[in-house]
């Protein structure tokens, strides 16, 4: 028998990227369940690309602390820059292995990346790992993101140049997915960011939360995820690993293989 036979398992990744993950899922036997809780679009910078395009002979650091910084970096830098092979000029930071992964399939070598996953970890790690006083640190980020990275490499002496390149927001579910929702609920919730666990807020009332969430199984993608679950009084029943989805998938089949998950009735 396939690992997750008969468990149902909600994914809350955005529309265009949760395909791979539901095959996958499938795959593996579950009965999956497709709420997005966020969603992405590009965002219009003029003034971070303006300072991008100051910085291009400086060189210094380009810092990706998400795989859709990466994304949304990488299809607009073709109607900014004449040249896209500009990057070169820059060394390359990530949070996160998927991050990383997804750099490496543009061409780009990571040469930091903190022990832990997570937007604090970067910040203190890179701040005290890397010479930065004097350099240019051009931080790609989304319309959701802290200024703490931003505030420890100023403070290390470095000139940080803000990019934004895609806004995150929560798609509002229907009152006919809500109440399937409700009428099956799920055995097993996939989270692969903290803004996906803010959009499950969003969409339901901390009542309708705890009426589908217990006793199912909690996944998290990594430590910032985790920390925005408990943070919302959510419990961490299994945090990947490897911080990637396909390695997320994969101990979440390891686990159900060892451990009971509440099967659909």
């Amino acid at each position: 028998m396939r690992p997750l036979t008969g468990v149902r398992v909600l994914v809350t990744r955005a529309s265009d990227q949760v395909d791979s993950l539901q095959r996958r899922l499938v795959e593996l036997g579950a009965e999956v369940m497709v709420y997005p809780a966020i969603a992405t679009r590009g965002w219009d910078d003029p003034s971070g690309w303006t300072r991008f395009a100051g910085a291009m002979d400086q060189g210094g650091w380009l810092v990706f602390t998400s795989e859709n910084g990466v994304r949304f970096f990488f299809e607009q830098l073709p109607h900014q820059c004449a040249d896209v092979h500009v990057v070169r000029h820059f060394r390359t930071a990530a949070v996160g292995v998927g991050t990383a992964e997804s750099l490496l399939a543009h061409g780009l070598e990571v040469e930091f990346m903190p022990a832990r996953a997570t937007g604090e970890d970067f910040a203190r790690e890179f701040a005290a790992q890397t010479p930065l006083k004097g350099t240019v640190v051009v931080r790609v980020r989304g319309t959701l993101a802290d200024d703490r990275l931003d505030r420890a490499v100023a403070a290390a002496g470095a000139a940080v140049v803000p990019l934004t390149v895609y806004e995150t927001y929560h798609p509002l579910w229907s009152v006919e997915m809500k109440q399937a929702l409700f009428a099956t609920p799920p055995d097993v919730i996939i989270f692969a960011s903290g803004s996906a666990v803010e959009g499950l807020f969003a969409n339901l009332t901390a009542d309708e939360i705890h009426r589908i969430l217990s006793p199912g199984l909690l996944v998290s993608i990594g430590p910032s995820t985790s920390a925005v679950m408990r943070h919302r009084g959510l419990t961490v029943g299994l945090e990947a690993t490897r911080h990637t989805v396909p390695d997320l998938v994969n101990e979440l089949a390891a686990y159900a293989a060892e451990n009971p998950i509440r099967r659909k009735q």
